[in-house]
């Protein structure tokens, strides 16, 4: 029901599509978040990204990739430093992980115990 990326890539380069406004482009990113976030709840595990780092993220999002690239995005700059602090926490506890200004300025997002 969906079509393959490859050629979603190539519509690309064919097809002009108009830009997405600023806010447009923060609504998706966070409604990919939550559904993100939703996705871990039967896991025990929930994560939080503040305005700000949401804003660097966004900074870092391609306008001209399209939609496409927020989940590129949302996958390099959320997913795979979650998945490297589940990796070295202890598991069967419920965690949640905080994007905050330590992540903002470089280093890793934080988990705690919940």
């Amino acid at each position: 029901n969906s079509f393959r990326p490859e050629f979603l890539a190539r519509l690309d380069d064919i097809i002009i599509f108009k830009q997405l406004s600023d806010s447009a482009v923060r609504d998706i990113f966070l409604k990919n978040l939550a559904e993100l976030n939703a996705g871990f709840e039967p896991r025990n595990i929930q994560f939080e990204v503040n305005d700000r780092v949401a804003g660097y993220l966004l900074e870092k999002y391609n306008k001209h990739k399209g939609v496409r690239d927020i989940k590129r995005l949302i996958e390099k700059e959320v997913l795979q430093p979650i998945a490297m602090q589940l990796l070295m926490k202890s598991h069967g506890k419920a965690l949640k992980v905080i994007f905050d200004e330590d992540f903002f300025n470089g280093g890793s997002p934080r988990v705690v115990e919940t």
